[in-house]
C-alpha cells in the first residue's frame, strides 16, 4: 500500500510491483506454475527498459537479506525468474533497442549533468534518508509530510531494533542514496558529462525510485521486533495518519479551490494567488483571498473543474470541440499540456518524451529561441536535458514563439491558455466552448 501510494513513475512501467513479485517468489520458495509465469510475461511487458534495469539486482540483494535462517538460497529459481522477465522486458522494449542501435543521436546525448554543491548534496542524503523534506523553497511541502510521518519513525526503531536483518535493509537504503550522492559530486558529473553511451545517457539515479518496496519491507519487519511493542501507541498513529493522508493529500488544493470559488477569479486574480502560493507568500495569498472574493464576479454557469481528476485535467469537452474545428491539422500548446491535445486525438508537434531525435530538438528550439531568454532556469533545461518540449509561455506578458518556424515544424494551429496578439496568427475562437482559459488561433502563411 506504501509503495503504490507514493510512487509517482508507475507510468514508465510495473518495476516496482515486479520487484516486490520477485521477493515473494523467492522468499516463499515457489514452485513456479502457469499463473506465475503468466504474471511474470505480464510484468516484463510492461516494464521500462532504463528506468527498471536494477530490478534484478535489487530483488536478489533483498531476498539474500531477508530469506529465513533455515532456508538455502534457491539460485536455480532466482535465475529462472529473472530469465523469464529479462525475455519480455527485452521482447517489449525491442523498439527502443533498434532505435537505439541504427537510429539516432537522440536527444539524450546532450544531456548535461549540472553538480549541486557540497553542502547541498550532503543534506539531501541525509534529509532523503530519514524522509524528511524541507519548508523553505518547497511550496508543496504539506504533500510531504506523509512521507515523514512513515518513514522517520521506522528508521529510528529499526536503528534501535537490534535485528539483523533490519538493519542490513538500513544499510542498503543508506547505501542507495549514497550512491545517487556519488554520481552528484562534480568529479562524477564531469566524467559523465565528458563519456558516451549509457554511461552519460542513463539516469543512474533511477535506483533511488525502488525505495519505497525497502521502507515497506523495513516496517514489516520491525513490526515482529520488541521494541514495536513498547511504542506502539505512538508509532501506530502515525503510520494511520501517513496512509490516510497518502490518498487525501492530492485532493486539499482542490478542495480548496472549491471553496474559494477559484472559477469566480478572473485570469488576472488567479495568477497572482498562483504566485503568492507557489513564492511561499501566505500572508499575501491570504489576503488577497479576501480582497478578491468581496469584489468577485459570480460565473454561476460554471462549476469548478478540478484538474486533479482525468476528467478535469484532459478537459475532454472543451478539447472535444476544439477538435471539431482544427480535423486533423498539427497544434503546438501555449500555456498548456501538450498531452492534454494528444488524449483528445488532436496531433501536436510538442510534448513530453523520454526519447526523441536530437535534430527534432534543435529544430524546435527555434520556435522558443527568443522565449527562452526570459528563463534562464527552462533554457538551461531544454539545453542540458530537454525531455519538455514545450513553449514555456508561462505568463501572458511574455510570449516571443515564432509561430512561423512553428509552422514550418507542422503545426497549422495555436492552442493557448492566453489571448494572443500577433501578426502570424488568426483568431479561431475566443474563450472556445465557454472556458475563460482557452483560444484557438489559426497560423498564417
Amino acid at each position: 500500500m506504501f509503495a503504490s501510494s507514493i510512487f509517482a513513475f508507475l507510468t514508465n512501467g510495473l518495476g516496482l510491483a515486479a520487484l516486490v513479485y520477485i521477493i515473494y517468489l523467492i522468499i516463499k520458495n515457489k514452485n513456479l506454475n502457469f499463473k506465475n509465469y503468466l504474471l511474470l510475461a505480464f510484468f516484463g511487458s510492461n516494464m521500462d527498459l532504463t528506468y527498471d534495469t536494477f530490478v534484478i539486482p535489487l530483488s536478489f540483494i533483498i531476498t539474500l537479506i531477508l530469506l529465513p535462517n533455515y532456508q538455502k538460497y534457491n539460485f536455480k529459481l532466482f535465475i529462472k525468474t529473472t530469465t523469464i522477465l529479462v525475455l519480455f522486458i527485452l521482447l517489449s522494449n525491442s523498439n527502443l533497442i533498434y532505435a537505439q542501435i541504427f537510429s539516432g543521436p537522440f536527444h539524450r546525448t546532450a544531456w548535461i549533468h549540472e553538480t549541486p554543491s557540497l553542502i547541498s548534496n550532503f543534506n539531501n542524503l541525509i534529509k532523503n534518508f530519514f524522509g524528511v523534506n524541507g519548508i523553505v523553497g518547497n511550496e508543496y511541502f504539506i504533500h510531504q509530510l506523509p512521507f515523514t510521518f512513515y518513514i522517520f519513525p521506522i528508521i529510528l526503531i529499526s536503528i534501535f531494533s537490534g535485528n539483523k536483518k533490519s538493519h542490513f535493509l538500513l544499510i542498503m537504503i543508506f547505501l542507495i542514496l549514497f550512491f545517487d550522492f556519488l554520481i552528484n559530486l562534480e568529479f562524477v558529473s564531469s566524467l559523465r558529462n565528458n563519456s558516451e553511451g549509457l554511461i552519460k545517457t542513463l539516469n543512474w539515479g533511477n535506483i533511488r525510485w525502488k525505495l519505497p518496496v525497502l521502507y515497506g519491507l523495513l516496517f514489516i519487519n520491525i513490526t515482529k521486533s520488541e521494541i514495536i511493542k513498547k511504542t506502539k501507541y505512538l508509532i501506530y498513529p502515525l503510520i494511520f495518519l501517513s496512509l490516510i493522508t497518502f490518498q487525501v493529500r492530492i485532493s486539499t488544493i482542490p478542495i480548496g479551490k472549491y471553496f474559494l470559488s477559484f472559477d469566480n477569479f478572473n485570469v488576472e486574480q488567479k495568477k497572482k494567488l498562483r504566485d503568492s502560493f507557489h513564492s511561499q507568500k501566505y500572508s499575501t495569498l491570504i489576503r488577497d483571498i479576501i480582497n478578491f472574493n468581496k469584489h468577485k464576479t459570480e460565473l454561476s454557469d460554471k462549476n469548478f473543474k478540478s484538474k486533479y481528476t482525468f476528467k478535469g485535467y484532459y478537459n475532454y469537452e472543451d478539447y472535444k470541440y476544439i477538435k471539431s474545428l482544427i480535423g486533423n491539422s498539427r497544434t503546438i500548446s501555449i500555456g498548456l499540456d501538450p498531452l492534454v491535445a494528444v488524449m483528445n486525438n488532436i496531433k501536436v508537434i510538442d510534448g513530453y518524451h523520454n526519447l526523441y531525435p536530437l535534430s527534432y530538438k534543435y529544430k524546435f528550439r527555434k520556435i522558443i529561441e527568443k522565449q527562452l531568454d526570459h528563463y534562464e532556469d527552462e533554457k538551461k533545461y531544454y539545453d542540458f536535458y530537454g525531455s519538455r518540449v514545450y513553449t514555456f509561455v508561462e505568463d501572458s506578458k511574455i510570449n516571443e514563439i515564432n509561430y512561423t518556424a512553428a509552422k514550418h515544424l507542422g503545426a497549422d494551429y495555436v492552442i493557448s491558455k492566453y489571448s494572443i496578439l500577433n501578426q502570424d496568427l488568426l483568431l479561431i475562437c475566443k474563450k472556445c466552448n465557454d472556458s475563460s482559459e482557452l483560444f484557438l488561433y489559426k497560423i498564417k502563411m
